[in-house]
């Protein structure tokens, strides 16, 4: 999911409504519970509890955090014997 914007108000009661099209992308339901970081730089940062944000500040800037979506040795290993195969079919 890349990177979106919404513009949303804080009502009277100091509420913020995210939009369901935006929660929906996110898998949040009603009763997620959600830790707020307030970064150095102003701008709030949401995530669910128990789980690492994809963001993260260090040092004033800020990190994408990520995992593979792929295991990295099968991949490794599949390339491997990808380009030796490419390399035994260009000698002979």
């Amino acid at each position: 999911m890349g990177m979106s914007q919404t513009i949303v108000t804080i009502d009277s009661e100091g509420r913020i409504c995210l939009p369901a099209t935006l929660r929906e992308s996110l898998s949040w339901k009603e009763g997620t519970p959600l830790k707020v970081e307030v970064l150095s730089s102003g701008q709030l940062l949401l995530h669910p509890l128990g789980e690492e944000p994809l963001l993260v500040e260090k040092d004033g800037v800020l990190v994408v955090r990520s995992r593979a979506s792929t295991d990295l040795e099968e991949e490794l290993e599949r390339l491997r014997a990808e380009r030796m195969h490419n390399l035994t079919r260009l000698s002979r």
